[in-house]
């Protein structure tokens, strides 16, 4: 069971606070909250699909920050499971993270390459229009 064992309603809040919230800049700090917001809406739609209310009834499925991989799970369309969207290269070492490590880096104020950085928000922000299809 997660730490924090949170709700579908609950994830859909927080999906839709964070996304204004995120809306409002163009800063790492803003895109931390879109990833957060998306992790949020993806969470809520499995446990809405699956007919389960809460994360922690899921056991470790949930417990992750792959968004792509959460993105599968919901079949959403191919062009937002698009493999080339799904890694990112930090600015400094050029070394390769997979996008759930996208979070860690925001946070951390580990600067990402500029053009991955544009591409892993451009991406959050489509899955986050997808979601909001479904959800609102």
């Amino acid at each position: 069971m997660p730490d924090v064992d949170a709700g579908f309603t609950e994830l859909e809040q927080a999906f839709k606070s964070h996304s204004r919230k995120a809306e409002k800049g163009n800063t790492p700090s803003h895109f931390l909250l879109l990833f957060y917001a998306v992790e949020c809406g993806l969470k809520s739609e499995i446990l809405q699909r699956r007919n389960v209310s809460r994360v922690g009834q899921m056991g470790k499925e949930l417990e992750t920050h792959d968004l792509y991989s959460l993105v599968e799970m919901l079949k959403f369309p191919v062009s937002l499971a698009n493999p080339s969207k799904s890694s990112f290269r930090l600015r400094k070492s050029k070394s390769s993270r997979p996008i759930e490590h996208a979070h860690q880096a925001w946070r951390y104020g580990v600067a990402m390459n500029k053009e991955d950085e544009d591409k892993v928000v451009n991406w959050l922000k489509e899955v986050q229009q997808k979601i909001r299809e479904i959800i609102i």
